[in-house]
């Protein structure tokens, strides 16, 4: 009885080697036949599909499996606007590569116009069908600071991009409302709002709580009188929002 289990065994296994060398045999066939017909682009809002395509430089009707897909991804990621990029075979004859974009949050004009993301990444001015309607940095800027595709190491323009940030999160509305800021080392910040270029002076200081105080003063009281007859407003003082009206000597809010 052993030995006649022992044979039985030994041809199960034989059968299943034939069957997986089979299939290895099939399945290199069919690899063979995989050739690209398509390179497919997901992600991207900034950069078209043909720039990305064009910086990938996939050969059509390649095999799909003698592509690097590491070269492929070094390729996309050359471009300024690209934050990660990865590349997938996508069975059976397409490449699919699917990006995270670097999104400006701020305009720069120096010598010529940059962009820059909500890291501090530096990024040249693009084409694009989504245009940007962004806060301009303003002020004595040093143009050798910023390259394409390099972060920024300039503090006060860090802190004017989180700013930025703080606006957003309170409220999209606030974020909208700021036109320019002028960025000076060291000094108070002064921005202008969007509407009638009314100055706002914002302290270093607890920067979210004065732009929370900017936000209900601007629906509750300027939404009411006009931003046309204000002068400035003055959000670094605890538990208040000063202005000057045109024509008025002053007022202060709490």
């Amino acid at each position: 009885m052993p030995k006649k289990s022992g044979k039985k065994s030994f041809l199960l296994l034989t059968a299943l080697v034939l069957v997986l060398t089979a299939l290895g045999i099939y399945a290199n066939a069919w690899k063979d036949k995989c050739k690209v017909a398509a390179v497919v682009v997901e992600g991207n809002r900034i950069l078209a599909d043909k720039e990305i395509v064009a910086l990938a430089k996939v050969p059509m009707n390649t095999l799909l499996f003698d592509l690097d897909l590491f070269a492929i991804e070094q390729r996309v990621l050359q471009n300024e606007y690209m934050k990660s990029v990865a590349v997938h075979r996508d069975l059976p004859d397409r490449i699919r590569i699917s990006v995270e974009e670097r999104v400006p949050v701020a305009a720069l004009l120096l010598e010529k116009l940059y962009y820059l993301d909500a890291d501090g990444y530096v990024l040249p001015a693009v084409q694009s069908r989504h245009v940007f309607d962004l806060p301009v940095l303003t002020g004595v800027l040093d143009g050798r600071e910023f390259s394409p595709g390099k972060p920024i190491r300039n503090k006060d323009v860090l802190e004017a991009l989180r700013v930025l940030s703080l606006a957003r999160q309170v409220d999209d509305d606030v974020f909208r409302n700021i036109s320019e800021i002028c960025v000076a080392s060291g000094k108070d910040f002064v921005f202008y709002t969007a509407e009638f270029g009314v100055p706002v002076i914002l302290g270093r200081e607890e920067i979210g709580i004065q732009l929370v105080k900017f936000e209900s003063f601007w629906k509750s009281v300027v939404a009411r009188q006009g931003a046309d007859r204000l002068q400035y407003i003055d959000l670094r003082f605890e538990d208040q929002v000063v202005v000057r009206w045109n024509h008025n000597d002053g007022d202060v809010h709490s």
